[in-house]
């Protein structure tokens, strides 16, 4: 009777055993197997994460890029608008009567005083450039207030035609509290002569 009990709890020794050993293969299996299906799946993950990020950074450049793009286009309109404000004609003929009109100022006793204004002879209008460019400078001389000769420096500069400011002589009593100043202004309008672009007798240029 000894023998067979010992038997049985040699037996059931074993067997919890080797229970034991096949629970701890069915958790080595089973860990595996996750192991051996979750680790592609977290590469693809990582990958997949990895090229989002990379997707997002080339998003945000171009989204730089395109801001950047708008934003020369829009400086360049607005270069394109100011060159057109500030180019001027050149005439085929030398009338100032237009620059005339516009550096001439009423008299009136109480902004200007007195105004005399005289055109010289045509001279080159630059050391360097077409021949045929020349330029009649005009003399202001006036007695007004500051603001009254800016204004009408101002006029004749934006006269569609290009006129040049060569010499400006503000001069003020510092005795005379009424602002009046002694102005000398001298501009020039540019005009082009054709005649000199013309060859000379016997086709020498």
């Amino acid at each position: 009777m000894n023998d067979a009990m010992l038997f049985a709890q040699g037996l059931s020794t074993r067997s919890a055993k080797w229970s034991r050993v096949l629970l701890g293969l069915s958790i080595v299996s089973m860990t595996l197997a996750t192991w051996l299906i979750a680790t592609p799946a977290w590469n693809a993950g990582s990958d997949a994460e990895a090229e989002a990020t990379r997707l997002a950074g080339r998003i945000a450049a171009r989204d730089r890029l395109e801001h950047e793009y708008q934003d020369r286009s829009k400086a360049f309109g607005v270069l394109q608008i100011r060159s057109a404000a500030m180019l001027r004609t050149i005439p085929q003929d030398p009338a100032q009567a237009q620059l005339m009109r516009a550096l001439s100022e009423p008299v009136d006793g109480v902004l200007v005083f007195s105004q005399t204004i005289a055109a010289g002879k045509s001279v080159a209008a630059a050391r360097e450039g077409p021949k045929s460019w020349r330029a009649v400078p005009v003399t202001v001389a006036m007695k007004a207030d500051f603001a009254t000769c800016l204004r009408m420096l101002q006029r004749a500069e934006q006269s569609d035609r290009l006129v040049r400011t060569l010499e400006l002589d503000f001069k003020r009593d510092p005795t005379d509290a009424s602002g009046v100043i002694d102005a000398s202004i001298v501009v020039d309008a540019v005009w082009n002569d054709d005649a000199l672009d013309a060859p000379s007798i016997g086709g020498a240029p």
